[in-house]
């Protein structure tokens, strides 16, 4: 597969879930910010609201009436509330494989104040580097769109911690599974707190 093929395939997902779910689904960090760099994501990480009390379930049959067949499940996890960052707080992950692509529907309660939902979901990247997104509609453009933080670890070859987006528990888990994995990834790049 090719970066395009990949991006085809994100599209169509996030298109329809766009249209059908959440109409401020975006999909945010790793995979933006490896196409950003001309390199194939890993996987995707799309990030959208829920209202559904069962979200895992009413979820998967949502993706399984707008996908098709197509879909192969292979993890759900309620996430009891997680919160990611200060102001988003992660109901459930259910990942799939569409085409090829594998994707984590990172489900949020929708019930906080969004004021905007993507800027929320983005400020709330732990380093510069990721505070990368692309909210895509339809076929057509296929912009990515990224921070002055995210510029700047571009530029600089820098990985930025922003502490000021965790809690202090959130904080240890960047330092010690995050960050690690983030210096493997770019190790030419240096490291700025």
């Amino acid at each position: 597969m090719n970066i395009e093929t990949q991006q085809e395939v994100v599209g169509d997902v996030l298109s329809k879930i766009k249209w059908s779910i959440d109409s401020e689904a975006i999909v945010a960090g790793g995979a933006p910010r490896n196409w950003y760099l001309g390199e194939l994501a890993n996987d995707i990480d799309l990030y959208m609201r829920s209202h559904c009390i069962n979200t895992i379930g009413r979820t998967r049959y949502q993706i399984e009436n707008i996908l098709g067949d197509g879909v192969k499940w292979t993890q759900a996890t309620e996430v009891n509330n997680y919160k990611f960052g200060m102001d988003i707080e992660i109901v459930s992950i259910i990942s799939f494989t569409y085409k090829g692509v594998l994707f984590q529907l990172i489900i949020c309660n929708p019930n906080y104040a969004y004021t905007n939902f993507k800027m929320q979901v983005v400020k709330h990247m732990d380093i510069g580097i990721n505070r990368v997104w692309c909210d895509w509609y339809g076929k057509s453009e296929r912009n990515i769109n990224y921070t002055g933080e995210a510029l700047k670890d571009f530029n600089d070859k820098t990985l930025t911690l922003f502490q000021d987006c965790m809690t202090d528990t959130q904080l240890v888990h960047c330092m010690k599974t995050h960050l690690p994995k983030m210096v493997k990834y770019f190790p030419d790049y240096k490291i700025v707190m």
